[in-house]
């Protein structure tokens, strides 16, 4: 059984207060004093020793008041102490409601973040069309502000630009109003589309911040319809991955232009070029894959005038361009692996009129000019040709 319960205000362990504490060593420290002084002093009737001197009881005075400059001493480690252990208690009671406050805090933020999730996501399967634009803004907004989920919120935007979608055509004269209201609609849902690709594109022409921007995530467009979208001077940095295997190029601007791809993954893989224009003007391949691997060249024009080649690979391995326009001008091959090993070539010219090969590696090994050109005219530096 306790004989001092600490009261509420008292969590420092101790079972006395301080107050008492220092009284009880005092009264014990003067009540020595005194019996010393008493007794050797010979004022008691009892004494240790009988006829002292003056000059003995001042070794006597002064051994008594070295006791009590000692037992005071322990009075002053024991308030040290003391204040040690309250001081250390306090801070622990304060990093505990800090704590505390931190992980509500979390807590409440992190419901915060889930709200704005169930609403953009409910917009986004909005029937009407400005309300899914709306929602596509507010994802972007909400992957701009939550780290934890923004790689969530990415999957999503780039989910519905991989939803089934069908461009609108062009409308003649026997157009039905069924006709006009599903081009409406696919107009609609056209712009939707490209302001997701816009977003994308200006989050990565930022400069990259770890955990604040938007690089170093994945962004899979596999199988997407892609009719417009302005990703230019994206920063295409380590860990970021822009996943366009099948995607279908089938009209309109998609422009990569002056895009840097220094580190990060961007891949065309069995990618379909049927229409529109994809360009890639000024772009710089300083590192990193950039795949065309089985890609199909069929329609529309897809260029690398002026762009920049001075690392990692390129491959359009097993490509097969039949149709359209595939052109480098000017472009400059410093120190890359550009990659054509089994590419066939049966209805288009491609050209690298004005180009500099002066470094790296361009192979044409195996490939197979069966209708198509290699065009070569201008060439500004033969310092590392084609390989065939």
């Amino acid at each position: 059984m306790k004989l001092w319960k600490p009261r509420g205000g008292n969590t420092s362990g101790h079972r006395l207060p301080l107050v008492v504490h220092i009284g009880t060593i005092l009264a014990v420290a003067l009540g020595t004093a005194y019996l010393l002084w008493r007794l050797w002093s010979g004022t008691w009737a009892l004494t240790l020793t009988e006829g002292l001197d003056d000059k003995a009881r001042f070794e006597v005075a002064k051994i008594v008041l070295a006791i009590v400059g000692g037992l005071g001493g322990v009075v002053f480690l024991t308030i040290g102490y003391r204040k040690q252990r309250d001081g250390e208690a306090a801070e622990r009671r304060n990093d505990a409601a800090e704590q505390r406050l931190d992980a509500a805090d979390a807590r409440e933020q992190s419901k915060h973040f889930h709200e704005r999730f169930s609403g953009a996501a409910e917009q986004l399967g909005s029937n009407a069309a400005r309300v899914r634009l709306a929602g596509a803004y507010s994802m972007a907004a909400l992957a701009d502000d939550w780290d934890a989920g923004r790689q969530t919120c990415i999957n999503v935007l780039c989910g519905y630009v991989r939803a089934p979608y069908q461009p609108p055509g062009e409308l003649d004269d026997t157009a039905d109003e069924q006709d006009l209201q599903q081009h409406r609609a696919a107009t609609e849902e056209r712009e939707i589309r490209r302001a997701i690709l816009d977003t994308i594109g200006e989050r990565l022409r930022a400069e990259p911040v770890k955990h604040k921007t938007w690089h170093g995530h994945r962004f899979d467009l596999n199988g997407a319809v892609i009719d417009a979208g302005d990703l230019s001077r994206s920063k295409i940095t380590p860990g970021t991955v822009l996943n366009l295997a099948r995607a279908t190029f089938s009209g309109g601007d998609v422009s990569f232009a002056r895009a840097k791809f220094s580190g990060g993954n961007v891949s065309f893989p069995s990618a379909k070029f049927s229409g529109g224009n994809v360009s890639f003007f000024g772009a710089t391949f300083s590192g990193g894959d950039v795949s065309f691997a089985r890609a199909k060249f069929s329609g529309g024009i897809v260029s690398f005038p002026s762009a920049t080649f001075s690392g990692g690979i390129v491959s359009f391995v097993d490509a097969k361009f039949s149709g359209g326009i595939v052109s480098f001008p000017g472009a400059d091959f410093s120190g890359v692996i550009v990659s054509f090993e089994g590419a066939t070539f049966s209805g288009r010219n491609v050209s690298f009129a004005v180009a500099k090969f002066s470094g790296g590696i361009v192979s044409f090994a195996r490939a197979n000019f069966s209708g198509g050109k290699l065009i070569l005219t201008g060439v500004r530096d033969w310092s590392a040709p084609p390989k065939f």
